[in-house]
């Protein structure tokens, strides 16, 4: 499976999971939240870490990342079909 294809996949058990966005806040809080993970890998000090720890950090990156693209994906998609109830 491709990043891109990684992404649609994310987007579709979220939103089967969750259902759309309730409002932009929650858009927006959602992807806030995404973001922050990815900073929280961000800030870790990579030189205190053994190899397999940096490999393992990075895979948490990718994961996070995916998640972004997916919500960033899923929140402009349903912002054009008009599925957030409260703009």
């Amino acid at each position: 499976m491709n990043i891109y294809e990684k992404i649609q996949h994310e987007s579709r058990v979220a939103k089967a999971i969750y259902g759309p966005f309730n409002s932009t806040h929650e858009m927006y809080g959602v992807l806030i939240e995404e973001v922050n993970e990815v900073f929280d890998l961000v800030r870790q000090n990579s030189a205190k870490m053994t190899e397999d720890q940096k490999i393992e950090r990075i895979d948490k990156m990718v994961k996070e990342l995916i998640q972004v693209a997916s919500v960033a994906t899923r929140a402009a998609n349903e912002l054009i079909t008009n599925q957030i109830k409260h703009q």
